[in-house]
């Protein structure tokens, strides 16, 4: 089960986060200097290990920060083990709907294919039956290039959508407090 992180633990999250990003641009920058398979590979399996690790990281905090707002059975599904699409679904989803707001990635979408397509060349390079399995073909690349526009976009939107949705509910907060406030007036005084 995951354990919610504090001080030092949400610390580290930023940190893998931080060298997760680091990994996939040297990867590129590597890439496309030098395209070779091994560069091919190393990219393809430095961007979904990015997007694994940012879909944990979000369901590490979601259960931190909104702990009392989630089910126990929402925990269950945050804390569980899950193949890498469900696992982000259900991450995104719950970190969305506890802020408030609608989760973007849904099932059958085009963002939803992409990243099954990726998670299908990442899968045959890292569990490959035989040689040609290891080979990325430049329409495999051209894939995962659109994958990591996919994935940046996704999680981009996914933390504006909730940071607005959390501010409407704090100026909402904010505007019944100062309705609250102010004082009972009786109807013909001054």
């Amino acid at each position: 089960m995951i354990e919610p992180p504090h001080g030092q633990q949400r610390e580290e999250w930023q940190i893998l986060d931080g060298i997760l990003f680091d990994d996939l641009l040297l990867a590129r920058q590597h890439l496309d200097s030098e395209d070779s398979q091994f560069w091919r590979r190393t990219y393809c399996r430095c961007l979904l290990t990015l997007f694994e690790g940012i879909v944990q990281s979000l369901k590490v905090n979601t259960l931190d920060f909104y702990d009392g707002m989630l089910s126990e059975k929402e925990k269950k599904t945050l804390a569980g083990r899950q193949g890498a699409l469900e696992g982000a679904f259900n991450g995104l989803d719950l970190f969305m709907d506890v802020g408030g707001a609608s989760t973007l990635f849904k099932v059958g979408t085009h963002e939803w294919l992409v990243l099954k397509n990726a998670i299908g060349i990442r899968n045959r390079i890292t569990h490959p039956s035989n040689s040609s399995d290891l080979n990325i073909s430049n329409s495999d690349l051209l894939h995962l290039r659109s994958t990591e526009v996919v994935i940046l976009e996704l999680f981009a939107s996914s933390l504006e959508g909730a940071g607005q949705a959390l501010l409407r509910s704090a100026s909402s907060i904010q505007e019944q407090q100062a309705s609250n406030d102010k004082p009972n007036r009786v109807p013909g005084s001054n």
